[in-house]
Parts: structure tokens; sequence; C-alpha cells
């Protein structure tokens, strides 16, 4: 990974995902996360939501496991009005999830 450095007055050091999110954003992917936009929060769940491939009650299709109080950007709706895509940064993945378990942060 490339660091860029840039020191202020106080010799504080910022690399570039730092200089990312202070411009509003940064990007993983193709994706472009900005806080607050579209964000929503894993509620209500024992374990965990699984973030799936496929929008379906399958074991099978689990690709990461998101936890309560977790962020994720909701990317669009689905077919299956029980699922819809988002975004994980903490996994840099998107996937569907049920949407139940998402409240508007």
């Amino acid at each position: 990974m490339e660091v860029f450095v840039m020191t202020d007055m106080n010799n504080m050091e910022l690399n570039e995902k730092d200089l990312e999110n202070a411009a509003g954003g940064y990007q993983s992917g193709k994706l472009v996360y900005k806080d607050g936009y579209n964000c929503y929060r894993v509620q209500g769940v024992t374990n965990f939501l699984a973030l799936r491939s496929e929008p379906v009650d399958s074991d099978g299709v689990i690709i990461g496991e998101l936890y309560n109080g977790e962020e994720v950007q909701y990317l669009e709706a689905c077919h299956d009005p029980r699922f819809c895509r988002v975004y994980s940064p903490r996994l840099q993945a998107e996937g569907y999830v049920k949407i139940a378990y998402l409240a508007l942060t």
C-alpha cells in the first residue's frame, strides 16, 4: 500500500485514507463509502447477520458476518422484498442481507 505523508505544524501525519476521509469519503474497490450517506446500522440479531452472495435463505451463500451496531451502505432493493444489497466497509464486500435487521443511522 502506498502511503502519502503530510506534516502540519503539530507534526501530525496523514495517510491516503485519512486524506480521503477528510475530503468526504473513501474509495474501496469500485464503491465510494461516505459517512451518513445511505448508511444503515445492523440491529436485532442474536449472533450475526449473514452477508450473502445471493438473496436466498441458504447457508451455502454466506460470504460474511455482520454484527449489531455495524454500519453498512445501502446499495439497492432486491426482487425479494426481504433482502437488499449492501456494502460492508469492514469486510470490503458487497452482498445481500435481510432488510428487517437494518436501521437507518
